[in-house]
């Protein structure tokens, strides 16, 4: 009798040992990925996000909800194709990644997890977050996804190996006591943090900064920085930055609040660049012409201008050009409502054509930007539609991003659209492509 237990014994002990290892390299299925990335729909798009506190962008969607259920799907889209086998279009299931090419740029460009019947979940874009699309017949995007389909491949299926047993911890010593002292085995140095990323520096040039989840007036804010924090801008969108802070976190801000630290940012060409010298005299040709901290309608307004006042002009940049006034005061106007003789070294226009040919020019741009803007366009993020061309008149309503509108006239940075059905409203012009 003894002997017929021990020979169980030895029959199974093997026998449940090789079942528990087997467990652990089992695979996780397809509907515990889908259930994962189902919970995140509605959470915000930003660049590099990676978690539901950042946002997250396409692969980081991706790799984020993978290493959850413990499948380490690597956070770059050339990795995370190689991770697994592909898989064929006609054998999709829940839970595979799906890969798709020429949408934000060309070649491997967009990645999404598949939830059978023809549509994914994926992180698309700013002004969606993370939402549900189809292949065909999608209320926003229509057949576009199925004309970008790249690939697919299936890393729920592949089997992790489970990590190995971590080595014993060896045996603390104990203290040795001795007349004078007690000497202990030392704590290990807690690890640095990790570093700050590379980019220009600025920073917070106003009382309170809100630090948003995307890059829109409308989108979540996740905390307030204070006048004087550094940052390192990594990002520029529109009128927005992505930035780091000291504590090593990400958000995106409005570009006016970091004040003129954020020009580093900007490209100059060497030929603009400020000269040896001023550039010459100018005028300007309207009342109230803006002063900005740096080139763009979105920063900063400094002071004004009013009508002939002499500018000494010290540097040009696209459009614009960087003047002093009698004052020593120093901004940025847009060029086109100086006098033609602005940045020639001529010295000020004196003779009485000068205005005359300055009207001329303004009028036949202001014509050209008309035209140029009379086609069909789109609007490009959500964005409010007021009354009349300023930030302080009347909002009629908001447009969100995607709507189709033509432009009826333009005035400064802003738009005169029309909508479907023969609504029309002032929108700021940037956001119209």
């Amino acid at each position: 009798m003894r002997r017929l237990l021990l020979a169980l014994s030895l029959v199974i002990l093997p026998a449940l040992s090789l079942g528990s290892a087997g467990t652990a390299a089992a695979a996780t299925s397809g509907g515990a990925i889908v259930q994962t990335a189902l919970r995140y729909v509605g959470y915000a798009y930003t660049t590099v996000g990676n978690s539901p506190s950042t946002g997250f962008s396409c692969i980081g969607f991706v790799s984020y909800v993978y290493r959850a259920n413990g499948i380490p799907v690597p956070d770059d889209l050339g990795g995370a194709m190689s991770f697994a086998p592909p898989v064929a279009f006609s054998d999709l299931q829940p839970g595979d990644v799906l890969y798709f090419a020429n949408t934000v740029w060309p070649g491997l460009s967009h990645t999404a997890i598949y939830l059978g019947g023809g549509r994914f979940v994926h992180a698309e874009w700013y002004n969606r977050g993370v939402v549900v699309s189809s292949f065909t017949n999608d209320p926003v995007d229509f057949n576009y996804w199925q004309s970008h389909y790249l690939g697919a491949n299936r890393p729920w299926a592949v089997a992790v190996p489970a990590p190995p047993a971590p080595p014993a911890a060896p045996a603390r010593p104990s203290p040795i006591s001795s007349s004078r002292a007690t000497v202990t085995s030392p704590r290990p140095a807690a690890p640095a943090p990790p570093p700050m990323q590379e980019g220009p520096r600025a920073r917070v040039q106003v009382i309170g900064l809100n630090v948003r989840l995307r890059p829109s007036l409308f989108a979540p804010i996740k905390r307030l920085v204070s006048h004087g924090t550094a940052v390192v801008v990594l990002k520029q969108y529109g009128l927005w930055d992505w930035v780091q802070f000291p504590n090593r976190s990400y958000g995106w801000v409005a570009s006016t609040g970091i004040g003129v630290a954020g020009a580093a940012r900007i490209s100059t060409p060497a030929s603009t660049r400020l000269a040896a010298r001023p550039l010459g005299l100018t005028s300007t040709t309207v009342n109230g012409l803006r002063v900005h901290v740096r080139p763009g309608l979105g920063s900063a307004v400094v002071t004004s201008v009013f009508r002939g006042q002499n500018l000494l002009v010290l540097q040009r940049w696209s459009s614009w050009a960087h003047i002093q006034m009698g004052s020593g005061a120093r901004g940025w106007v847009y060029s086109a409502f100086l006098s033609s003789g602005s940045g020639q070294g001529r010295g000020s226009v004196s003779s009485a054509a000068a205005p005359r040919r300055a009207s001329t020019r303004i009028a036949t741009r202001a014509a050209t930007r008309t035209a140029r803007y009379s086609a069909g366009h789109q609007i490009i993020i959500n964005v409010r539609v007021h009354s009349r061309p300023g930030l302080s008149a009347p909002v009629l309503g908001l447009a969100t991003g995607g709507t189709h509108v033509r432009v009826l006239a333009v005035s400064g940075s802003w738009a005169r659209v029309r909508f479907a059905g023969s609504r029309t409203g002032w929108v700021y012009r940037s956001f119209v492509r």
